[in-house]
């Protein structure tokens, strides 16, 4: 049996950081590879772009979100508190990428 890498969520990860906090443009793939613990071979074994690891960050990081949401809103309390909780998990996530005190 083939061994097995997380190089492909380590990628996606060091993205999401990096990019969340200087954007895009000013991020390259040699910088995020280094970052993540990877060859930049792996990079481009696991996506055929930055655009592709962009479109799999912005999945990842909706799927965590809507995760959140959907948690927040099942929970007790009137539709308004539910919301305010939404706003303030939101807030949290945004704040932990900001200050790189946290990972989805």
């Amino acid at each position: 049996m083939g061994r097995t890498s997380n190089a492909k969520s380590r990628l996606i990860a060091m993205a999401m950081a990096l990019m969340y906090v200087r954007g895009y443009t000013a991020v390259g793939v040699h910088e995020i590879s280094t970052q993540a613990g990877a060859y930049k071979g792996s990079f481009y074994h696991c996506f055929p772009s930055k655009q592709a690891l962009v479109l799999a960050v912005i999945d990842t990081y909706g799927a965590h979100i809507r995760g959140l949401w959907e948690d927040v809103m099942t929970t007790d309390g009137s539709l308004r508190e539910r919301l305010q909780r939404v706003c303030a998990h939101t807030y949290s996530v945004h704040d932990q990428l900001l200050t790189g005190s946290g990972q989805l």
